[in-house]
């Protein structure tokens, strides 16, 4: 599955999955990811060479958490199974 690697400022990094057709990654005011602030499907579409995101918008000294999920060429939405990391903390900058 997408490892969620790193966070630096706003930029959250991952490592890549063979045969991935793409990325999500959702960023949360929960642990539970519940509260979604924001989403790449809305934003930016991720592509399968994508390791990395920027974002914008977020409210300084605030915690956020968030996960990747990649999704394989032959799958069309995200109803079907997807892998996804674990979710990890961080503080907009």
């Amino acid at each position: 599955f997408p490892s969620a690697r790193s966070e630096s400022g706003s930029e959250l990094r991952w490592n890549g999955v063979t045969g991935a057709a793409g990325y999500r990654v959702l960023v949360a005011a929960d642990k539970e990811m519940d509260d979604i602030v924001w989403n790449s499907d809305d934003n930016n579409p991720l592509s399968a060479v994508a390791d990395s995101v920027t974002l914008q918008g977020l409210i300084t000294g605030v915690e956020y958490f968030w996960n990747v999920s990649a999704y394989a060429a032959d799958v069309t939405g995200w109803t079907a199974e997807v892998t996804t990391s674990d979710v990890k903390a961080f503080t907009a900058p």
